[in-house]
């Protein structure tokens, strides 16, 4: 096979187009590089189909020129294999005939791809001018390619940066969006705060006013019945005054001893002296301790104790304080009707001791209910309530009572509709390295 290269390329980068011109006699390649000298383009010669077929393979070319009678293969049939191939399917042939081409041939030879027939000898202008056309084309075409290769890299260049813009915008949203809910968190915390502080130097507020009430009015009572026993003035009932005396300054006492336990409570002062403890006993006691005061309000105690008590360990002294507190603001708060009732009742379990005081007094609103173990709280706290007291008597007995592993819980169905507290403990057993 013999190669010859001619002419120059016109686009910069690119290499010039090729023209296979194919033929079993050299003479007439010879003939046809002369005639095809001035064409811009590189002329690549094949002597046989099989050396044809491997230019094929090898090389992109502008045009074909085959001769139609060759010994090996015909042109119709190298033409025919050529335009199998799907890169060289479109690449435009002409076939050169020695002799006079019958209709038939003609149609053959179109058929299998030719775009035209010429006849030895060739006319070179003819030959230059088709030649020239399909070298200008496929120059066009390849120059159409580099440009829509462009255009291709141009799109997914532009698709990648529209692409990474979006990212972009997307992250910078979700930036803006995050900081904004942190902005919203930090407001809602800081009014939250604010809020909480509010309600707090509310508290404090309403805490010392109630504070000097309670104490102030205890401290009236004495006062005043000290002012007339000074004063020489006859008293019918001398017991009577003093029993006055005697219970308010208890009383003052007993809120003097609330706001103590309360500080010791809050700076974890407060230490547990467990020792063999029955619970029933000290319900029994609370439940006769405090039934002068249910007789003086018309209300009715009642004590119920399912199935069998025995010894736990527990701070005697402290779980009584509880019990007192629970059975008394029963009473405390009854409704005022010959209805009413405290009923406790004490139920002990192989590992749980579960103490409930039930009352149909004036209940808790249920907006209430989730802070009536909080320190100073109160449902009325207003100067003309009913009742005495700061507001610490349950807030101590939930401390006391989780200080000793259980749990102290408040429910009620409403206002007039009574309440009921359920403590809980964990029977912790008495063994003799507990009593030691």
């Amino acid at each position: 096979m013999a190669v010859s290269l001619t002419g120059t390329t016109t686009s910069v980068g690119l290499e010039p187009p090729k023209i296979l011109i194919v033929d079993d006699q050299p003479a007439n390649l010879d003939v046809l590089e002369a005639m095809l000298g001035s064409i811009d383009g590189s002329l690549i010669r094949a002597t046989s189909a099989d050396e044809a077929l491997l230019c094929v393979l090898q090389h992109d070319f502008a045009a074909l020129i085959l001769d139609i009678k060759m010994p090996d293969m015909s042109g119709v049939e190298l033409a025919t294999l050529i335009k199998q191939r799907r890169r060289s399917r479109d690449v435009p042939i002409l076939f050169l005939t020695a002799h006079t081409v019958d209709e038939e041939a003609l149609l053959q030879g179109y058929g299998v791809g030719a775009v035209d027939y010429l006849s030895k000898p060739v006319n070179p202008d003819i030959l230059r001018s088709k030649v020239g056309i399909f070298v200008e084309l496929f120059r066009k075409t390849r120059a159409l390619g580099v440009v829509n290769d462009a255009l291709h890299r141009e799109v997914v260049e532009r698709q990648e940066a529209q692409e990474a813009l979006r990212l972009a915008n997307e992250d910078l949203e979700r930036r803006v969006a995050e900081r904004t809910a942190a902005l919203l968190l930090a407001n809602e915390r800081e009014r939250s705060a604010r809020e909480e502080a509010e309600r707090q130097s509310r508290l404090k507020d309403e805490f010392l006013a109630t504070l000097s009430h309670e104490l102030r009015t205890p401290l009236n009572a004495v006062l005043g019945w000290l002012a007339i026993l000074r004063s020489g003035k006859p008293i019918g009932d001398l017991q009577s005054a003093l029993d006055v005396i005697t219970r308010n300054a208890e009383i003052q006492g007993r809120l003097i001893e609330d706001m103590l336990d309360m500080n010791r409570l809050m700076s974890g002062h407060v230490r547990l002296d467990r020792a063999p403890t029955r619970v029933g006993d000290l319900v029994q006691a609370t439940i006769d301790a405090l039934t002068p005061a249910a007789d003086a309000k018309g209300v009715r105690l009642a004590l119920h104790v399912d199935g069998d008590t025995r010894e736990v360990l527990a701070d005697s002294r402290r779980l009584q304080q509880v019990l007192w507190n629970l059975v008394q603001n029963g009473i405390k708060f009854a409704g005022g009707t010959p209805q009413d009732y405290v009923n406790v009742r004490l139920t002990q379990g192989p590992d749980v001791l579960e103490v409930v005081v039930c009352d149909n007094g004036r209940g808790i609103e249920p907006a209430f209910l989730p802070h009536v173990f909080e320190r100073f709280r109160q449902q009325d706290a207003s100067s003309t309530r009913a009742v005495f007291g700061l507001g610490l008597g349950l807030s101590i007995a939930k401390h006391l009572v989780e200080l000793h592993g259980g749990t102290l819980q408040a429910h009620s169905d409403g206002p007039g509709r009574g309440a009921r507290f359920e403590l809980r403990l964990p029977c912790v057993p008495v063994t003799p390295d507990s009593c030691r």
